[in-house]
């Protein structure tokens, strides 16, 4: 039989696949070669891609292999698979194009140097059952930055070669033991690797895979053979992994002295994947807000997976318009520093630190490398809520725009999720204050017409929008029209600015009689949108004192009575009232309670019985004497006025006395005379010559009178 050597022999190639695995997988085995007749390799079903984690994308083939990290982890830049060293030339990479799916993975190939003596002679000759290593060689997978939890895919390889006419005379099985070398550059220590496929496939041991002796038993002459894919995961942070890979063949059957030909080299083809944790980040505020009011946001993480998250870092800048921001609640790990909020979530004995390079990745750094891999966000999981405060602005219409963010230290799917952003627009709250003072140092006391109190406004927007067509209203009869003094355009006031404003009142009679004047003034102004705005009204009470008076002077007549007095002589009586307070006075009367007196005759200056303040009323009276008045000499009386003032409370004036004397004829004539007794002798006779002139005309003098007012 033929022999048929060299290191490419009876790989698989693009059209020689075998089968397909799931996309996640992203691998094909490249092996084995074949000499007469030739056993493919089938692939296992029962491997898959872990859950959780993404493969890196397609491979580009060559002198070595590159290929972009899964989802944000590109930003650092390609991972790489080479040669252990380019001096030894331990192992070279297939040309050609291998993929699954769609996704190239590199496929590795022992180098020349390192099979030179491999050709047949690694199994003629051999007893059968007997096996051998016919090829060792290395390959580094680098990557440009530490990576947590990585797991390699590697596809065991295998085939088997026959000769002759069935049942075969001889058959030879080739397959792939692959152990992991180095991780981070030094041996791996025991339990850093874990195999994450079924252990019924592979045997793992020693940080090395190994098929079965079932795969090799399994390995029949004209049989295919079968093969899978070992997911290794690699625990903590990882910034590259050895491969030493070693190809086994085996002569299973050789019936005759026929040369024994061996199996083609084959090939591994090796993959990564990383933890995929979608972290996303959501946050909440209200709407709107009132003016300097308290606002609040809730910020929440959450974990979509599929992986679990080995730490985030979320920051949120609270906006520069907000005042006094504090936490409200949080869980541990959380901070603010000024505006800046910081929340990092990290396993224990590990920190956080975004990356300059790629700044949607968080760094660990970590005591222990291994510590990196404990779990910190569940898949399906959430932190928070977080809930910060502050103070909003004053200005209306102000829109409070606050972002958060969050990232995390595994491959991130979705980036668009990673933010997020709410606004909230200060309310207009337009707001007009009215204060009013009353100066009343124009007013005397007591109170009079003619008086002045002069009233200040000062109007004041509180509110937090601009307010038109602002104006003060004091409805008080007899005001002066207002004088406005305003800060800038007329009838236009910014939020904060006031308008000041003068006016005059003299006060009235009713005021006077009232004792006060009692004014409340409002206002009025248009905000931006929506109905007027109307202050709370504003009063004033300015006491006007009161000092009410009346007084009463009352004269008696007597030119109606004789000498000497007769029964029915006439005295007539004049009376003068006048208002000497500041009040008005009602029903005002004056009393006279002399026996026989005739009714009084009044004479009003307005209204009967109202007299104002300085008014008077006169009034006239008669009496005729009786002779109990000439026998007592004379006729006494007394008279009072009275009146109502605001509100219908008595007063009376001092009472006013008249006192009307008889004159008999000798003290008429010693008035008239002024002559004392013992007189001459000729004036008695001169008396005595005047009398009987008297007596004879009858004339009338008038009686003596004595006024007493008071």
């Amino acid at each position: 039989m033929r022999r048929e050597s060299g290191i490419f022999q009876g790989y698989f190639g693009p059209g020689n696949r075998a089968g397909r695995l799931i996309a996640l997988a992203s691998m094909l085995g490249a092996f084995i070669a074949a000499s007469v007749s030739l056993c493919l390799g089938a692939v296992s079903a029962e491997a898959a891609a872990p859950s959780g984690y993404a493969p890196s994308t397609a491979w580009t083939v060559g002198a070595v292999a590159s290929s972009p990290l899964p989802g944000n982890a590109a930003g650092f830049g390609a991972q790489i698979a080479s040669n252990n060293s380019t001096g030894q030339q331990d192992m070279v990479l297939g040309t050609d194009t291998y993929s699954q799916d769609g996704i190239n993975a590199p496929r590795f190939l022992p180098s020349a140097a390192s099979v030179a003596a491999l050709k047949d002679s690694c199994v003629v000759g051999r007893p059968v059952r007997e096996q051998n290593n016919c090829a060792s060689y290395l390959g580094t997978f680098t990557f440009p930055h530490p990576v947590i939890d990585p797991v390699i895919g590697i596809q065991m390889g295998g085939g088997g070669s026959a000769g002759g006419t069935q049942p075969y005379d001889w058959c030879v099985a080739g397959w792939n033991n692959t152990a992991i070398a180095a991780v981070n550059g030094v041996a791996p220590a025991n339990g850093l690797l874990t195999l994450q496929s079924n252990s019924s496939t592979f045997v793992f041991a020693n940080n090395a895979l190994t098929l079965p002796q079932s795969y090799i038993d399994g390995t029949k002459c004209g049989a295919p053979t079968s093969y899978g894919i070992a997911y290794l995961k690699i625990s903590g942070q990882v910034t590259s992994f050895r491969l030493a890979n070693t190809w086994m063949q085996e002569v299973t059957k050789n019936t005759t002295n026929a040369v024994v030909s061996g199996v083609g080299v084959g090939g591994t083809t090796v993959n990564s994947y990383l933890p995929s944790a979608d972290v996303s980040i959501s946050k909440s505020a209200p709407a709107t807000v009132a003016s300097n009011g308290t606002i609040r946001w809730s910020i929440k993480v959450a974990n979509n997976g599929p992986a679990d998250s080995h730490g985030f870092i979320v920051n949120d800048a609270v906006p520069a318009n907000v005042m006094k921001p504090a936490i409200v609640s949080a869980p541990s790990g959380c901070q603010l520093s000024g505006r800046n909020l910081r929340c990092s979530a990290a396993p224990p004995g590990c920190s956080g630190s975004a990356n300059s390079t790629v700044p949607s990745w968080v760094d660990l750094a970590c005591a222990n490398s291994a510590q990196a891999g404990t779990t910190v966000l569940p898949a399906g999981s959430a932190f928070g809520p977080i809930v910060l405060s502050g103070v909003a602005p004053f200005a209306a219409g102000s829109v409070i725009t606050n972002s958060a963010t969050v990232f995390g230290t595994d491959s991130d799917p979705n980036l668009q999720n990673n933010d997020a952003s709410v606004s909230t627009t200060v309310r207009a709250a337009p707001s007009l204050s009215l204060a009013k003072t009353a100066d009343d140092s124009g007013v005397r006391n007591p109170a009079r017409l003619g008086d002045v109190i002069n009233y200040h406004f000062r109007s004041m927007n509180t509110g937090n929008t601009t307010l038109t067509q602002v104006q003060i209203i004091d409805r008080l009869p007899g005001l002066s029209a207002l004088q406005y003094s305003w800060p800038g355009m007329p009838g236009t006031l910014l939020p904060g600015q006031s308008v000041t404003a003068t006016a005059s009142y003299r006060p009235t009679q009713l005021d006077i009689d009232a004792g006060h004047v009692r004014n409340t003034a409002s206002g009025s102004a248009n905000p931006p949108s929506g109905p007027a705005v109307i202050p709370t009204p504003s009063s004033t009470d300015t006491l006007l004192m009161a000092a009410p008076g009346i007084s009463l002077t009352k004269t008696a007549d007597a030119s109606g009575v004789e000498i000497p007095a007769r029964v029915g002589d006439v005295i007539r009586y004049h009376f003068r009232s006048q208002n000497t307070g500041n009040l008005t006075l009602t029903e005002v009367k004056i009393t006279d309670n002399l026996p026989g007196l005739s009714a009084l005759t009044y004479s009003w200056p307005g209204p009967v019985g109202r007299l104002l303040p300085g008014q008077e009323v006169t009034a006239m009276a008669s009496y005729r004497v009786t002779q109990a008045d000439i026998d007592a000499g004379h006729v006494q009386n007394t008279g009072t006025t009275v009146a109502l003032i605001p509100p219908e409370k008595p007063i009376s004036s001092l009472p006013s006395t008249v006192d009307t004397w008889f004159i008999d004829p000798a003290e008429a004539y010693l008035a008239n005379t002024g002559a004392e007794l013992g007189m001459s002798a000729w004036a008695i006779g001169f008396f005595g010559c005047g009398l009987a002139l008297r007596l004879v005309s009858r004339r009338r003098k008038p009686t003596q009178t004595k006024s007493i007012s008071t």
